[in-house]
């Protein structure tokens, strides 16, 4: 895989070798939210340790094994070695369940994150899925297209969005369905078939986040006023 960057924030999504879909996206002020970039290489975990069990600093990540490539080269019988990594050696397989999770201390509104996914059974490869949650509620999400090749001859690409507020980011395998509108998958529940390195938040401190708050309640107050 090759490194990439989401950038600084903007109002526009973008994607790399992805469809999209944002639902209810908070816009962003352009001109003034202060935000801190926070970037995650798996490189400071033992190999072979699960995600979950290390200090990450402000990001919680659901159970995955940490791997390097020679590790997950003898355990996928792929070439991983100089292929799957985008920086180091290391990155994380849905080994220990069938999504990775990353939840955030303070909200975010940017980010990026490099995938790869193993072949199906039957043909192709698994495409993947991003969500992007605030709370309970689903803010935006993306699905990577299953076609998309780099250096590794597997389907591999970058999820990079901007432009709303989560707290959250779930990742997992998926089967796309026909439906009438909008992104329509279903998770597979499947386990050992992708690989993820490089995780990058654009993230809000609590008092820029309290202030975009009041400025929302101010407006809704202001229109439920009726004329005199």
């Amino acid at each position: 895989m090759q490194r990439s960057w989401a950038g600084a924030v903007s109002r526009r999504v973008r994607s790399i070798g992805t469809s999209l879909l944002l639902s209810g996206a908070v816009a962003i002020f352009s001109f003034a939210t202060p935000s801190l970039a926070l970037v995650i290489d798996f490189e400071a975990a033992p190999n072979g340790s699960d995600a979950a069990s290390f200090d990450w600093g402000t990001v919680e990540i659901g159970s995955a094994l940490v791997l390097d490539e020679t590790t997950i080269e003898a355990l996928t019988l792929h070439t991983a070695v100089g292929t799957w990594a985008t920086s180091g050696s290391q990155g994380l397989f849905n080994s220990l369940a069938p999504e990775i999770s990353f939840a955030s201390d303070a909200p975010f509104s940017a980010f990026s994150l490099s995938f790869l996914s193993l072949p199906r059974p039957d043909q192709g490869f698994y495409q993947l899925l991003a969500q992007l949650w605030s709370g309970d509620q689903l803010v935006g999400q993306l699905l990577s297209d299953g076609q998309t090749t780099g250096d590794s001859a597997l389907h591999e690409g970058v999820f990079s969005a901007s432009g709303f507020l989560a707290d959250r980011l779930v990742v997992q395998a998926v089967e796309q369905t026909s439906c009438a509108l909008g992104l329509c998958a279903e998770p597979l529940g499947l386990r050992d078939n992708f690989f993820v390195d490089d995780l990058q938040f654009q993230t809000i401190p609590e008092p820029t986040v309290t202030l975009l708050l009041l400025l929302g309640m101010t407006g809704l107050v202001r229109g439920a006023r009726r004329p005199r």
